[in-house]
């Protein structure tokens, strides 16, 4: 967690503090000038942890996503060498036996990069258009 992030839950943790102290403290005053049960303020005070929990958990989540798709790339690279480096080397005793077996597997394995998933690569203009004066 970055330092300002730390900051902002620090400032966010000292409001909620000064809020359910200020609640507290103004508790008599609620109850006799407003006519609000002792009840709902109990209530109300239970509440403000369960707000502060559910207001940080879109930050939270968005985090935790960020966290996972940065170990993308290594999951990937780990995965990729359990395949080369350990069941390549078991299909080897499929090559002659089970030929088909062997080629589709290593068929199956093939990526195939297709544009309608993403922006296709621009390619440069051909080197014979002329520009006219």
């Amino acid at each position: 967690m970055g330092r300002v992030a730390r900051e902002v839950r620090s400032f966010e943790g000292r409001a909620r503090l000064v809020a359910q102290t200020e609640a507290t403290a103004n508790a008599e005053v609620l109850a006799s000038n407003y006519a609000i049960p002792a009840e709902d303020l109990a209530m109300l005070a239970a509440a403000i942890p369960a707000l502060a929990a559910l207001k940080d958990a879109p930050r939270l989540a968005i985090s935790d996503q960020h966290v996972a798709t940065l170990s993308l790339p290594g999951a990937i690279s780990y995965v990729r060498g359990i395949l080369r480096n350990e069941i390549d080397n078991m299909m080897e005793i499929f090559k002659e036996s089970q030929p088909e077996f062997y080629a589709s597997h290593f068929s199956a394995r093939v990526i195939i990069d297709r544009t309608g998933t993403h922006a296709a690569m621009k390619t440069a203009a051909p080197a014979s258009a002329s520009v006219q004066a």
